[in-house]
């Protein structure tokens, strides 16, 4: 996975403000906060303004931030709210300063991964100056901005929430299974190849092509009976379930996507 060229951590400003995804949730007619829940706030910044607001609404909000927020805060997120723990998950103003599809697309993931089944995620975009192609805004070389409009972030949801639709000014998707098999994010597990024995392996490979000068000669090695040794099976290494993994930031990164 490509890291993220420009930081977001300088893009946490509102320290009063709330995320506008809180109040479209509010006011909408067609979703709503889930009551005793859970929200899983993708990039919700270092500010604990959403999650005092989410808290009337009495749920609880878990923030994930890995550039606002330290390793085991993010660690504690995700062992509270991750991996089908969360009615909603929201994603306000962050696919909009992330310059890379690729990692978009993760930030969509984990909130596919966060969710319950029949979660929604509800995800909302700076749409900037369209006047300005993609790049770091005025004065500030280390952010970044795509100045695009919320229905240009459409199609890359619906890689990973083939239902995702525009309401109420965001983008609202709904968890249904896995992430649909026709998604270009979909990677098919590869089916594991049995394991020859070695004698017939050796026999394959009897035929072995050597270069002398310009001349290519193919030389015949018949396998003398010396040569074909009995091999143990090897155990496999065990794999670690993921309770047991450290809170280390890259360990913490990769078991959750």
């Amino acid at each position: 996975m490509k890291y993220q060229e420009f930081s977001s951590a300088g893009t946490s400003i509102n320290v009063a403000k709330l995320p506008s995804v809180f109040n479209k949730v509010l006011k909408s007619k067609n979703v709503e906060w889930v009551r005793g829940g859970k929200n899983f706030d993708i990039g919700g910044g270092r500010f604990d303004n959403m999650t005092a607001a989410l808290k009337e609404q009495e749920v609880d909000n878990h923030i994930y931030d890995p550039f606002n927020r330290d390793a085991d805060f993010n660690a504690d997120s995700i062992v509270q709210a991750a991996h089908g723990q969360s009615d909603t998950a929201t994603i306000s103003n962050v696919l909009n300063i992330i310059k890379e599809p690729e990692n978009q697309l993760k930030a969509i993931k984990q909130a596919h991964n966060a969710l319950k089944e029949d979660g929604k995620v509800f995800i909302t975009v700076y749409e900037g100056n369209p006047k300005f192609l993609p790049g770091p805004p005025p004065n500030k070389p280390n952010q970044f901005q795509h100045n695009k409009k919320l229905t240009e972030y459409l199609p890359l949801v619906k890689e990973v929430f083939s239902d995702a639709e525009i309401k109420n000014g965001m983008i609202i998707g709904t968890k249904k299974g896995s992430i649909p098999k026709t998604s270009p994010t979909y990677v098919k597990p590869k089916r594991s190849e049995p394991q020859k024995d070695p004698a017939v392996k050796l026999e394959e490979n009897i035929k072995e092509r050597i270069q002398l000068d310009d001349v290519e000669v193919t030389a015949e090695v018949k396998p003398q009976p010396s040569e074909v040794l009995a091999v143990e099976p090897v155990e496999p290494t065990p794999i670690k379930p993921v309770q047991d993994l450290t809170k280390d930031a890259i360990v913490m990164e990769n078991q959750f996507l």
